[in-house]
């Protein structure tokens, strides 16, 4: 769910182990400490039962991953669900367990312009919704 942009850089660069590169990475939507975050998260995740939902998936790992990623109640599109964004950059979303994907998690830039900046829609806590996070490109 990522847009793959092709690239020349570096062998060993933590972004470009195959030779494509992620355009959010290279427009500095995404760190390099995001990705590392998430393969973390990716390796974790798989540990867990694919019988739980989204909501008991997320608040684990959230627990685990605690000083980096929180835990996000709301809306995906009009369905109830849950995601973990980071705390450095709420604009940057690893969806732990995915709508109609059964790949597992996923890592993506929710911010202004992108075509994930109004399906993902945290709750206020009192049941309200909140627009995503509107952080530039």
């Amino acid at each position: 769910m990522m847009i793959f942009n092709q690239q020349n850089s570096n062998a060993g660069d933590v972004n470009n182990n195959i030779g494509w590169r992620p355009y959010c990475v290279q427009v500095g939507s995404i760190k390099a400490s995001h990705l590392r975050v998430f393969d973390e998260v990716r390796a974790y995740a798989h540990r867990l039962r694919a019988a739980d939902s989204c909501h008991t998936v997320c608040a684990e790992l959230a627990h685990v991953f605690f000083i980096d990623l929180e835990h996000v109640r709301g809306k995906f599109n009009y369905w109830d669900h849950s995601w973990l964004r980071f705390r450095d950059d709420p604009g940057v979303v690893i969806d732990a367990y995915p709508w109609a994907c059964a790949s597992g998690p996923i890592l993506l830039y929710t911010g202004t312009g992108t075509p994930w900046s109004t399906l993902y829609r945290p709750d206020h806590g009192d049941g309200t919704e909140q627009s995503a996070p509107r952080t530039g490109l």
